[in-house]
């Protein structure tokens, strides 16, 4: 009996419930993943801290970072004239002194042309303006009594008038400031243009001592991407500017045409607001009506009737030809940015927030669709190019598009990013 003992030992240890050898790799496998969900929240909670410190930083320097935007925006835009100056034979160095040179003077131009008669025109608009009110108000009160519909709408606007005529004194009196802000304007202005000029003389050299160190497919992909987030930038500052100066200038005839009084600032309030997306052409509109009021009601709704001409000819020509196709946003994205841009910065979300949009959506395009497959279309029998087309180029193992092998477009090449 008692050599029978250690024959039976494993049968009674299996029977008390001791653990199998079988049953230690699944304890073992659910002890990692409990360490690794641990690590996980750990890492989240770490990203969130690090993210969250990042935020407070940046809010802290927003202002230097706003002038640095806007600097990178003005360069990308003047990017394709340097090209040009660097395609007529000239060096590098005068293309960019030339450029210089360019924007210090229509910067100048714009001050000495625009300026003086917009000064005098807004000084005679604060002197002005109390006597204005009172006849605008006047002008509710006789349209009030001809008619019932618009009286709570009046019964407002005339609340408005009586607030915005007590404040007059103040509006005065922070208006006196107006030079000292217009010098502020004018040396942020020059600085931006300055940080312009650096940075598209520093392009070449980032590219020199960056990203020519990187791998063949790597320098090729960095240098894809930055072509798309410069394209966007560039083209969405060239397409605003167009569309400002399109604006402005038909609202001063618009305004010489009607005889209504302060065409210059009217005009240069109308240009500047199409740097809102959506609710610019709105608000540019409403000063010139308000000031087309006081003379006349029919002035007004002529005036009216004309800047929703002009806001319908924006909004079905210029922004789908100018705007829609560079930046390539949907209206939705566009008034989604816009608001997170306003909660953020304020006034400068607002204006900045269409570019920062157009940038994000590139980088999407180029680190998450494009390698995905996602943002390819589908071909057709009229699009599919030949087999010697120098284009598209060769398919590699995988399937992706491989760039052409002409050293004068390949991405790969040492001057590839400097020639853009």
């Amino acid at each position: 009996m008692s050599q029978d003992l250690p024959a039976q030992r494993p049968s009674a240890e299996a029977a008390g419930g001791e653990t199998k050898p079988s049953d230690r790799p699944a304890r073992q496998q659910g002890l990692q993943a409990l360490t690794l969900s641990v690590r996980s929240v750990l890492a989240l909670a770490l990203a969130l801290v690090v993210a969250a410190l990042i935020l407070f930083a940046l809010a802290e320097v927003r202002g230097v970072l706003v002038t640095l935007l806007v600097g990178i925006i003005l360069a990308e835009a003047l990017r394709p004239s340097l090209r040009t100056l660097e395609g007529w034979g000239l060096p590098r160095f005068v293309a960019l002194l030339l450029v210089l040179l360019a924007l210090l003077s229509v910067f100048g131009l714009l001050i000495a042309l625009v300026l003086p008669p917009a000064l005098v025109q807004i000084e005679q608009l604060i002197s002005v303006m109390p006597s204005q009110l009172e006849r605008l108000q006047g002008v509710l009160a006789i349209a009030e009594t001809r008619t019932d519909l618009l009286n709570l709408a009046l019964e407002g606007a005339r609340t408005a008038g009586s607030q915005l005529l007590g404040r007059v004194p103040g509006l005065v009196g922070q208006l006196i400031s107006v030079p000292l802000a217009l010098f502020s304007a004018a040396f942020a202005t020059i600085t931006v243009i300055l940080l312009a000029v650096f940075w598209l003389s520093a392009t070449r050299q980032l590219d020199r001592t960056l990203v020519a160190r990187l791998k063949p497919d790597q320098r090729r992909r960095v240098r894809r991407i930055s072509r798309a987030v410069r394209q966007r930038i560039g083209g969405w500052a060239r397409g605003q500017f167009l569309m400002m100066l399109a604006i402005g200038v038909t609202s001063f005839l618009v305004l010489l045409v009607f005889d209504v009084r302060f065409p210059v600032p009217l005009a240069i309030w109308a240009g500047l607001t199409e740097l809102i997306p959506l609710l610019g052409p709105v608000l540019g509109a409403v000063p010139a009506i308000l000031v087309a009021l006081v003379d006349s009601p029919t002035k007004a709704l002529l005036v009216g009737l004309v800047y929703l001409l002009i806001q319908q000819v924006e909004g079905n020509f210029l922004v789908p030809k100018i705007m829609e196709r560079v930046v390539g946003l949907h209206s939705f994205l566009v008034l989604a940015s816009v608001l997170i841009g306003g909660a953020l910065l304020g006034i400068l979300g607002v204006l900045l927030a269409v570019p920062v949009a157009a940038v994000a959506d590139a980088l999407v395009t180029e680190l998450v669709f494009e390698p995905a497959g996602l943002n390819a279309k589908p071909p057709s029998p009229d699009d599919s190019p030949s087999p010697s087309s120098p284009i598209e180029g060769e398919r590699g193992p995988g399937g992706e598009a491989q760039p052409s092998k002409s050293p004068a477009t390949s991405d790969d090449a040492p001057g590839a990013e400097s020639r853009e």
